[in-house]
């Protein structure tokens, strides 16, 4: 079991939550500028895998599988005293661990309860819900196995989510209490991040394919499991709670191979062909999530300059219009998820990973400290000083 945990959390980080594929080392010794960069790229991207929220378990020192899984991916060791905390004034804290990580939060159509995943009471994930800003959590998951990226059906009756408890990473469905806990994917390859369908009766998903190797996007009916439709490659698809539009981040397939933001239409039933919404010839953009009426889309953002360890939230609208950078400073914001008007997500302000959401009306509500760029899509960037402002 040991082996299977290690070697489905590799494939896991290596390929989920990097943000640049690794491009092939040049022979010459000469390298050119350009293939230098390629490399440092490269070596960020590892340290995002590994530092990223999509982890699947709490890097303790007493962990045996998590120290060998850490040595495996190189996780730089960033303690408390090295992370400087952000400053974002309209930001708010959620969950209030300090062991562990809660990550993956999932907020129901009322914007009043919130599931997650958390590492903060045994050395493997389970699900939890809470009141969004109460104290009180109820545990929803128990199996010795890690569960993971909860996510709230549109009625919020049901709790869709990932686990390795069959050995084989699968996509699960239970009631919100925790109860009817039921298998709807069966093998093929890795199945990862559950989204639902504005109806209820589908789940969008990713596979990491036995047959292709390459990370696949499958839509599963509830009502009958056995039956799959194969909608493209990407990775991290989330369902418009409004339409029929899925969004997902699909790398580019050359320069620096990072990933972007991309839609697809289902058209009676049947996908349309791919738009890209957001991209960056020096950033990698992941982790998609839609505002309630489906007209915006939130995601990560990853820039070798600032390395794993300072990804930020930024918005964009469905058309690729309006680009707003939500927050700016160090640590790892990760998992954001859309509800009303805020936008929650895990971040390891002070080292340690919790629930925090930021506030969306009519652009960032932040401390200026800077003179914003003069590029188009920077120009509601202001860059946000080291410390929380009365927190």
């Amino acid at each position: 079991m040991k082996r299977i945990l290690l070697v489905a959390a590799a494939a896991l980080l290596l390929t989920g939550c990097q943000y640049a594929a690794e491009p092939a080392v040049p022979s010459n010794q000469e390298q050119s500028a350009q293939a230098r960069a390629h490399q440092q790229v490269a070596q960020a991207s590892r340290g995002a895998a590994a530092t990223s929220a999509k982890n699947l378990a709490s890097a303790h020192p007493e962990d045996p599988e998590m120290a060998e899984l850490t040595a495996l991916l190189g996780r730089p060791n960033v303690t408390a005293a090295q992370m400087a905390p952000a400053a974002i004034m309209n930001i708010r804290q959620h969950s209030f661990q300090s062991v562990g990580r809660d990550i993956d939060p999932s907020i129901d159509r009322t914007g009043r309860r919130m599931v997650f995943a958390s590492t903060a009471y045994s050395a493997h994930s389970d699900i939890f819900v809470k009141d969004v800003d109460g104290q009180a959590i109820t545990q929803l998951t128990t199996d010795p196995a890690s569960d993971l990226e909860p996510v709230i059906s549109p009625d919020g009756s049901l709790v869709a989510f990932t686990s390795n408890r069959s050995g084989n990473w699968e996509v699960y469905v239970m009631s919100i209490d925790g109860k009817s806990v039921r298998q709807v994917t069966y093998g093929g390859g890795e199945n990862l991040h559950p989204s639902w369908s504005p109806d209820g009766t589908r789940l969008v998903y990713c596979c990491r394919s036995d047959r292709s190797g390459q990370w696949e996007m499958w839509i599963v009916h509830l009502l009958a499991p056995a039956t799959r439709q194969f909608i493209g490659n990407g990775l991290f698809p989330v369902w418009s709670p409004a339409e029929e539009v899925i969004a997902y981040q699909r790398p580019r397939e050359r320069g620096l191979l990072l990933y972007g933001i991309w839609t697809v239409r289902l058209a009676n039933g049947e996908p349309s062909l791919p738009t890209l919404v957001a991209s960056s010839p020096d950033t990698a953009y992941l982790c998609p999530t839609f505002s309630n009426d489906g007209s915006q889309i939130a995601f990560v953002a990853v820039t070798p300059e600032n390395g794993p360890d300072a990804t930020d939230i930024f918005c964009v609208d469905l058309n690729g219009d309006n680009l707003q950078r939500l927050t700016k400073g160090p640590g790892r914001k990760f998992s954001p998820t859309w509800a009303g008007d805020r936008i929650y997500f895990s971040f390891n302000r002070g080292g340690q990973e919790n629930i925090w959401s930021v506030q969306v009306d009519g652009g960032p509500k932040v401390v200026a400290t800077s003179t914003p760029r003069t590029r188009k899509t920077d120009s509601a960037v202001a860059k946000i000083d080291a410390t929380v402002e009365g927190q």
